[in-house]
């Protein structure tokens, strides 16, 4: 059944014009599913062998093999004998029905069977529909392929019988089976549907296909016609007079279709009809002597249905049998007339609700063949000729008492013909010229005169004309043409006259005779429709003249003044229903609608009579509504007068645009209604059933027509009513009655609620059901409205102290709990669309007033209504609205292959239902409608549970409509907000798990990326609002795809094989659709998938002109009136302005308040207005209405593209960032393919060729892209910024890629221009970027995502140090690989391909001249964001980084910004909020980066410019010195404030101090520097003191000191080092700093495990017991660095102290075994001896982790890798994730700064012992020092074996060296102190 529903999903598709359908691939598709559509609904019989192999137990079903119990056995089996049908089909249908309901039975079963069925059914109709009836809009090429198909399937033969009919009769020929063992099935829904039901509803489809498959190949064989003339005989025979209406149905069909097969079908009127093909075989088929006899049998059956065909072929054989033989085709005619055939086409075949429960296209086709009948009728000369069968009609007519057909029936017939298809007589194409004389001939018969009948009839027929606009005018033509004096508009109204002047006569002399006997009545009452019916379908533009124009014929104006008093007159109650209508057509007219409320105030009694003045018709007369009601139509039974008088109430009610005094002046006519209509409805006794229906309905209508004027909340305190007045305003009567239960209120309460099965139940009543029906509509219209207004009304009554009333509606509903839940199961209703809507609507209303509804409902049901409420409201909004998204598809009784409603609004109410509760807290409504298991109550929310296939739910049909290929295109509105609804519940906690659950296990977002992803947006200009619906579509689908990239648990193989498809899905190219392969070079021109949705949503929207629209004398019109400012303005509706917010935010224009605006203001001017260019008048100002509005439509069209475009931009952007950060391991996995990782040496997706290429080709394009959105800066910066933002995220991703892949790999694919690095490329993405930057300049918004991608480019450039690697460890790296030969040569071509690469970044970003200007603009700008400003100061940084010229320094030195930056620094504050503190912190910290880069660029490089060199001296440490914010009191603020102060403190002061190092070290020896450095020392001695006490402090509970503190600590003894330190520089603070600078360094002396530090200690801790690590790898790696550069900076400072002879240190043996007192100073040689131990360890240790890791492994020892890679497939280091040559490089950068601090150490102890220790020590103090250092030198002399290892390179060879000598001289000074 797969391709039939792609079949009519690809038809559907072509008819709403979702799509451009190839002829050729419809073409196919109809042809692949010929065999199937010939004979539809064809069984395989019950065959041994497919029984046994479901007895086995294993039966083969859809390619595979299936394992079924023995209960499962036998539902297949009871399936299987219920139908006769095969055991494997049954087995399939069973597991189809498992599929839709997660049941396996036979039921179940049953209900997949039948669905099947149904959808042949439904396909074979649409291509049968469309070939006979082709109005739907299709393109001529798609038309003439399904014709030419129709054509081609319907002329297959057999036997001489047309196979398709043959086969369609043949099923209807079948006794419906009473299906053996299974009485009901479950459908889809989960719906228990009773067998006959079933097969009812099959066989009135099959009866529609057959009417269709006729009317598309009329003339049929002999043998087929003889079959479809059986069928009939069949049908009509087996029809009892007490038969259902389904088999009056069909039996009415077959009719249909035996009359279509036996008419002609072209013209018989024309002269030349009888040469035409058709009309010769048409008598040919009247000659056919088998038919003759097949008829001869049907006239032995006594069935109108029989004589119907019987008639049609009398009147074929009159026209093709020779003249003898015409004579008893005549009298046969003859006596089938007199038998009624006519009254019984009329009255039965088109009866009213036959017509009515058919779709309209079916009741077009019905009304052409009886139209066709009739015209054969009129057009053969046998029957019009004298003494023919039509002058037998005219004489009937005058027969006293006609038993059978007259004129009358004739006339009758057409009525009824013309009713249902004016065209067939207003269309000259379709029009007969005899009919027309017909209609020429009747108003001259005196028969019109003699015969009421045939006067009505005659009227009737020309009202059914007068029922469209075209049909009015001609009727009105004819009858004020002057040539009929019976029937004429002039001969009509004097009637009227005459009748109002003997009623008045009469009324005068108080007479009681009868003025109008029943039989005029019936002719005025006909007349009087007539007219109504022409005034109610004249167009708006006519009216006026018309209306004037029978004002003149009548002599009366106004003319409804006539009809007004002739309603007050006692005339007959048929005229007083009519008059009330006319009358009602008048009040059309706004102006005539006031003029008739005044008459109604002044005629109509239901009120106290009060006097009124004459009217220019006579006195003023007066009219008891009240008293007729009561009195003369109860005892009549009759109500039609009431039933006209309140919908002529209600008419009035629609005209009247405003009410004054909200309908004060009315409000006794709504009592009435509420009161003496509505109230008794159920006391009364009615002669016609209905019409108590029909008086409900009316009631009901006005009571929403009140509601609706009810005053808003903010009016209501103006009111002041009162609500135990005995008169109210009709809207506040009206809700009064329902709060207070009042008996009018009761009604619509009772009515409302009285249940779907009961109201379907009453359907069978026939006119009495459809009447109930309405009236239940209304019903619930009039609760809908009510809950608009209640709220506002019970606020002020209760503010008002009115405290009876203390509820709203929502309460009153709740005081019987039965009708709140026969409330909500109305929804359940079945084929009423509309009272589905108002139950939906309702149920949304309810979900937003009542807190707990769902627990509510748990606690709800009605008696013996089955399943409880939850389960049948879950299954009921479900059925909903999958038939309002999906068309009638459910198994439920309904008309036979209606088309979808376009204008059904249940989806929308679902949908909006669903969208509004998920958004509020809490279990709601809306889970239980899309599966939760609720019955749990709250707690269930979170451990909530989907389970599409164990119950029928709103989930299910989201699904349903997320597989539905063609729904995105026939419905994109409504696809959109099912995305939508999925991404909501998959973004909230609660319900995220279970969604992505079942969206995975679905395939759900694989299948929408190729229905949605890609598909291209519509491009009519008049589809804006489309192409805005395909957008959101791509933006939900794009969000749901990150979250489930995001959200999906890797772990969980399910959940990875998802992320892994969904990334291929995304990033892989779509594979071949013809083989699946392709060539390589196809498959590099394909794109991925991110790529094609990249060009479907980014691309440039600009905003409509004005001008476009709107010039020369419309503009001037606008200006008149002041429109043109309303069109600017932002102003709102509620504001008197014409915006409106939609629901996505989108700022539009209402168009209905824009039109009312200009409807006022025109009403406003009447006339011709002067203006600025000429007159003004209504055609000019309607001219201009239109291009204001044409412009707000296109204007609003934009506004939406645009917000959707942002929207799925922004999706887009998501989805990529996570899957290039959080799933980009994973996406290499994708990319690479299995098995590549290996081949690329292991590191992951870091290092995949393929991924990198991805990266790159993505960010390229991305870039592309952009550009030009960047040059509508208006419209296109809010969809550029997201943009942007994605560029620097891959940008920082490439960077990442460059610094985390190993270096050597790129080597591995035999090209040093390979990788991330590669020239050319990297040219290319910088060239791209800075042309972003130029273009975009206005667009300010985008510039810090540009900035941030540029800085991340110009890190990724900077050379990552691969020169630095071991030679040694280089050869082992790259032993074998292919394409390095020349090892040798290898750093300098490492050298020459980074120059290449910087030259080039260098020349491009010279040539882009106004970044630098753009850049210091946004860094001076004081308006910018404190994280814009910090961005275009790093991209300064990194600018002067990447420019050995010094040209970007240079530039910045000169304009100023040095000097600026300094100033900001001054004035900047410690203070305010966190977060504003946090950032302007930011701000500072990157000034001064950026002033630390302009020093180092004025001091590192020997051709920098003056003007940089100068910068230290002549302004930098003179201004930094005057930054206050540096003396920051961290002690005296709170533990918060002091953690936040330290933190800024770090921030801040560790750029100030390697700025001022910076710039005091290449100028030490200059005094104006030094004085300048000792000065800021000095300022800020305090502060610098305080950081190394806090460096050396022990901590607290809450504190203790950690990396931060130590940098800031080393910072500081550097700068002290670089100073001068003695009395003269230093005078005040040189002691203080030097005395807390040696208690840092005795605390650092100590050995690990006996340190004081509390940094020292954890570090050895976490030495000696990994498991309890504290900290992260990370953390501990920068503390350890830390400890060690502070201890370097200590020893340094020593050693400068020492060397300038101020301190020396002494041996101090005594102490050497006991704590440090407090008292101590400075530190002696034993601490110094600790210090040089532990840091000699430390380097050993260093050395030895580095010997032992697994790179430095031989290759035949490690043989999983290939490049510094280990067993787990990562690279290898001393550091866990970071790659193999950048842990060399820190561990070589390690171990020389333990070299360094081990020379300092023993130069500090060699300097003592030379120049101090001789005079203070003794020899035994000098021995025992000598034993604790001689070990140490021993272990350092071991440093020559490990010189020569593969660490060993050439300047840490010669730091060796040194250390080396350092050691001899120590040891010969110890020998020469001890001799």
């Amino acid at each position: 059944m797969e391709e039939i529903d792609e079949l009519l999903q690809l038809v559907e598709g072509s008819v709403t014009e979702a799509q451009q359908i190839v002829t050729n691939a419809l073409l196919y598709r109809l042809n692949s599913a010929k065999t199937t559509l010939l004979r539809p609904l064809e069984l395989a019989a019950p065959s041994a062998t497919s029984r046994q192999a479901v007895q086995r137990g294993q039966p083969e079903v859809r390619g595979a093999s299936h394992n079924i119990s023995s209960s499962d056995c036998t539902e297949v089996l009871r399936l299987s004998d219920a139908l006769a049908l095969d055991e494997l089909e049954s087995l399939e249908h069973i597991l189809k029905g498992y599929d839709q309901t997660g049941e396996i039975s036979a039921e179940a079963g049953a209900g997949a069977f039948f669905e099947a069925r149904r959808l042949e059914l439904s396909c074979l109709w649409r291509l049968l529909h469309l070939h006979a009836l082709p109005g739907a809009g299709l393109a001529p090429e798609v038309l003439a392929a399904i014709q030419h198909f129709n054509s081609e399937l319907l002329a297959v033969q057999h036997d001489g019988h047309l196979t398709l009919l043959h086969h369609l009769i043949h099923l209807l020929k079948k006794v419906p089976r009473a299906g053996e063992g299974l009485r009901f099935a479950v459908d889809s829904h989960g719906n228990v549907v009773q067998w006959s039901s079933l097969v009812a509803s099959e066989r009135l489809m099959l009866c529609q296909v057959l009417v269709y498959a006729v009317a598309a190949h009329p003339r049929l064989p002999t043998a087929t016609i003889t079959d479809l003339l059986e069928l009939l005989q069949a049908v009509a025979t087996r029809i009892p007079r007490s038969a259902g209406e389904d088999q009056k149905v069909e039996a009415k069909l077959v009719l249909i279709a035996a009359l279509t097969a036996l008419l002609p079908q072209a013209g018989l009127d024309g002269d030349d009809h009888t040469a035409t093909d058709d009309y010769q075989q048409f008598c040919q088929m009247g000659r056919n002597q088998q038919l003759a006899a097949k008829f001869q049998e049907l006239k032995g059956i006594a069935s109108p249905y029989a004589a119907a065909a019987c008639f049609a072929w009398g009147l074929a054989q009159a026209e093709a049998l020779t003249t003898h033989q015409q004579d008893a085709a005549v009298t046969s005619l003859r006596h089938l007339l007199e038998g009624r055939v006519l009254g019984f086409l009329r009255e039965q075949l088109l009866s009213p609700g036959f017509l009515a429960s058919a779709p309209a296209t079916d009741s077009l086709l019905y009304a052409q063949t009886i139209h066709q009948l009739l015209m054969q009728f009129i057009c053969c000369d046998l029957i019009t000729r004298e003494g023919g069968p039509l002058e037998d009609l005219m004489e009937a007519e005058v027969a006293p008492e006609p038993a059978r057909d007259s004129l009358t029936s004739l006339v009758s017939l057409l009525a009824v013909v013309y009713k249902a298809f004016p065209d067939l007589y207003l269309d000259p194409a379709l029009r007969y010229d005899k009919m027309v004389e017909l209609m020429e001939w009747l108003p001259r018969q005196s028969l019109l005169r003699e015969s009421p009948e045939l006067l009505v009839a005659y009227l009737g027929l020309l009202a059914a004309l007068a029922s469209v606009p075209e049909g009015a005018r001609e009727v009105t033509r004819q009858l004020q043409g002057g040539n009929y004096d019976i029937v004429s508009w002039d001969r009509m109204f004097s009637i009227l006259t005459i009748v109002h002047q003997r009623y008045a006569d009469s009324a005068e002399n108080k007479l009681e005779e009868e003025i109008v006997p029943a039989s005029d009545a019936a002719g005025l009452a006909a007349f009087l429709d007539l007219l109504a019916c022409v005034l109610r379908n004249t167009e708006e533009g006519e009216i006026e003249e018309r209306v004037r124009q029978l004002e003149t014929i009548a002599g009366v104006a106004p003319l409804w003044e006539l009809l007004f008093q002739l309603m007050c007159f006692p005339v007959p109650q048929v005229m007083k229903a009519r008059l009330d209508e006319v009358i009602g057509a008048f009040a059309s007219q706004p102006e005539v609608a006031g003029q008739i409320w005044d008459r109604l105030l002044a005629a109509v009694v239901v009120q106290p009579f009060t006097p009124q003045e004459p009217t220019m018709l006579g006195p003023s007369i007066h009219y008891d509504i009240t008293y007729q009601l009561q009195e003369i139509e109860a005892k009549e039974q009759d109500y039609s007068e009431t039933l006209a008088f309140v919908r002529l109430l209600n008419l009035l009610w629609k005209s009247k645009s405003s009410m004054s005094e909200y309908g004060m002046p009315y409000a006794h006519f709504t009592y009435f209604v509420l009161h003496d209509v509505l109230g008794p409805l159920h006391q009364r006794s009615y002669r016609d059933p209905s019409q108590k229906w029909q008086l409900a309905a009316a009631a009901f209508e006005h009571m929403t027509l009140v509601l609706a004027s009810l005053p808003t909340s903010a009016q209501l305190p103006g009111t002041h009513f009162d609500p135990m007045s005995p008169l109210l305003p009709p809207g506040f009567a009206a809700i009064l009655d329902l709060l207070g239960e009042r008996p009018g209120g009761r009604v619509v309460m009772s009515l409302a609620s009285c249940g779907p099965d009961a109201l379907a139940a009453a359907q069978a009543t026939g006119a009495e059901g459809r009447a109930q029906e309405a009236a239940v509509l209304a019903a619930l219209g009039v609760l809908n409205t009510a809950m608009e207004h209640d709220s506002g009304v019970v606020t002020y009554l209760q503010q008002a102290g009115h405290a009876g009333y203390h509820e709203r509606l929502e309460g009153v509903l709740r005081h019987d709990r039965r009708r709140l839940a026969a409330l909500l199961d109305m929804v359940r209703y079945p084929d009423h669309a509309g009272i589905q809507a108002e139950a939906i609507l309702l149920a949304q209303t309810l979900s937003q007033r009542i807190d707990k509804l769902v627990a509510f409902i748990l606690q709800l049901d009605l008696p013996d209504a089955g399943a409880p409420l939850d389960v049948r409201l879950q299954a009921g909004f479900a059925a909903r609205l999958r038939d309002s998204l999906f068309g009638l598809t459910s198994m439920q009784r309904a008309p036979a292959g209606e088309a979808l409603d376009r204008q059904d609004v249940r989806a929308d109410l679902i949908l909006q239902l669903i969208a509004d509760d998920l958004c509020r807290p809490g279990l709601q409504l809306a889970h239980l409608l899309l599966g939760f298991q609720v019955s749990s109550g709250y707690a269930g929310l979170a451990n909530c549970r989907l389970a599409p296939k164990s119950a029928y739910s709103c989930l299910t049909v989201l699904l349903e409509g997320a597989i539905h290929g063609m729904l995105p295109q026939m419905r994109p509105h409504h696809h959109e907000r099912c995305l939508a609804i999925l991404s909501h519940l998959a973004s909230t906690p609660e319900t995220r798990g279970p969604t992505l659950d079942v969206l995975r296990s679905n395939s759900i977002l694989l299948q929408q990326l190729d229905f949605v992803g890609c598909a291209t947006l519509r491009s009519e200009p008049d589809q804006g609002p489309t192409r805005a619906a395909q957008l959101r579509q791509k933006a939900w689908l794009l969000r749901l795809a990150c979250l489930e990239l995001f959200h999906a648990d890797a772990a969980v193989p399910s959940c990875r094989t998802s992320i892994l498809n969904l990334l291929d899905q995304l990033f892989l190219p779509p594979a071949d659709s013809e083989d699946g392969t392709g060539s390589s070079l196809a498959m590099e021109q394909r794109r991925s998938r991110m790529l094609e949705m990249l060009d479907r949503i980014a691309f440039p929207v600009a905003l409509p002109s004005p001008d476009r629209y709107i010039n020369g004398q419309a503009l001037r019109t606008l200006q008149r009136y002041r429109l043109d400012v309303l069109l600017d303005s932002s102003a709102v509706t509620q504001e008197g302005g014409i915006r409106a917010v939609t629901e996505h935010g989108d700022s539009c224009i209402d168009v209905d308040a824009l039109y009312k605006i200009i409807e006022s203001r025109g009403k406003e001017d009447q006339g011709s207005i002067r203006g600025f260019g000429g007159p003004i008048g209504p055609a000019q100002l309607a001219q201009a209405g239109q291009a204001a509005i044409s412009y707000a439509q296109e204007w609003n069209a934009s506004v939406q593209q645009a917000g959707a475009q942002r929207l799925a931009v922004s999706a887009w952007q998501s989805t990529l960032e996570v899957a290039f950060t959080l799933r980009y391991e994973m996406l290499g996995q994708s990319l690479a393919g299995p098995g590549a990782l290996a081949l690329a040496g292991g590191a992951g997706a870091a290092s995949d060729p393929a991924c990198l290429e991805n990266l790159q080709e993505t960010l390229l394009q991305l870039l592309l892209t952009v550009h030009p959105l960047l040059l509508v800066p208006g419209a296109m910066s809010p969809i550029a910024l997201p943009l942007c933002q994605a560029v620097q995220t891959l940008m920082a991703r490439l960077e990442l890629h460059a610094t985390a892949s190993a270096w050597p790999v790129a080597l591995a694919s035999g090209s040093l221009n390979a990788g991330v690095r590669q020239a050319g490329r990297c040219h290319e993405l910088l060239e791209k970027l800075l042309l972003l930057l130029q273009d975009g300049r206005q667009v300010p918004s985008t510039r810090p995502p540009l900035y941030a991608a540029l800085c991340s480019y110009l890190r990724l450039c900077r050379n990552p140090g691969q020169s630095q690697i071991p030679p040694s460890l280089l050869n082992s790296a790259l032993d074998g690989v292919q394409g390095v030969a020349d090892l040798e040569n290898l750093a300098a071509q490492l050298d020459e391909a980074q120059a290449q690469l910087e030259g080039g970044n260098a020349a491009l970003l010279l040539r882009a001249s106004f970044l630098i200007d753009l850049l210091m603009s946004d860094a001076r700008t004081p308006g910018q964001s404190q994280a814009d400003q910090t961005l275009a100061l790093m991209l300064l940084q990194a600018l002067i980084a990447s420019d050995p010229t010094s040209h970007f320094a240079a530039a910045i030195s000169t304009a100023g910004l040095p000097q600026f930056l300094l100033n900001e620094l001054a004035r900047f504050q410690v203070g305010g909020s966190k977060q504003a503190g946090k950032g302007r912190a930011s701000v500072q910290e990157a000034q001064l980066a950026l002033l630390q880069s302009l020093v180092q660029a004025g001091t590192d490089r020997p051709h920098a410019p003056e003007a940089l060199r100068r910068l230290p001296a002549a302004q930098l440490l003179p201004s930094l010195r005057m930054c206050q914010w540096i003396n920051m009191d961290i002690q005296g603020s709170g533990s918060r404030d002091s953690e936040r102060l330290r933190g800024l403190r770090a921030r801040l002061l560790g750029p100030l101090l390697r700025t001022i190092l910076l710039a005091v070290a290449p100028l030490r020896d200059s005094p104006e520097v030094q004085a300048a450095a000792c000065l800021f020392i000095r300022t800020h001695h305090h502060t610098l003191q305080s950081i190394l006490i806090d460096a050396a402090s022990p901590g607290t509970r809450l504190w203790e000191p950690g990396t931060q503190e130590l940098r800031l600590a080393t910072l500081v003894l550097q700068l002290l080092t670089q100073v001068p330190g003695d009395q003269q520089s230093l005078p005040e603070c040189s002691a203080d700093l030097k005395d807390s600078a040696f208690r840092l360094l005795m605390m650092l002396a100590d050995q690990d495990a006996h340190s004081t530090s509390p940094a020292v200690l954890r570090c050895h801790r976490c030495r000696e017991e990994p498991q309890v690590q504290q900290s992260s790898p990370q953390e501990l790696a920068g503390l350890i660095a830390s400890i060690a550069e502070l201890r370097g900076a200590a020893v340094h400072f020593m050693r400068r102290q020492a060397l300038q002879k101020q301190h020396a240190l002494q041996v101090n043996i005594r102490r050497q075994d006991v704590a440090h007192s407090s008292d101590q100073q400075v530190p002696d040689l034993l601490q110094l001896r600790d210090l040089l131990a532990q840091t000699t360890q430390d380097l050993f240790d260093l050395l030895e982790d580095a010997f032992t890791s697994p790179a430095n492994l031989p290759r035949d020892s490690n043989p999983g890798a290939i490049v510094l890679q280990g067993d787990n497939g990562a690279s290898s280091s001393a550091e866990d994730g970071v790659p193999g040559h950048i842990a060399h490089l820190e561990i070589d950068r390690q171990a020389s700064l333990f070299r360094y601090i081990i020379e300092h150490c023993l130069g500090i102890m060699f300097f003592s012992l030379q120049q101090h220790l001789p005079s203070g020590s003794s020899v035994e103090e000098i021995d025992a020092l000598h034993r604790r250092v001689h070990p140490i030198l021993l272990q350092l002399e071991m440093l020559r074996g490990l010189a020569n290892g593969s660490l060993a390179q050439q300047p840490q060879q010669q730091q060796h060296d040194s250390l080396q000598a350092l050691v001899l001289k120590m040891r010969r000074e110890f020998q020469r102190l001890l001799r």
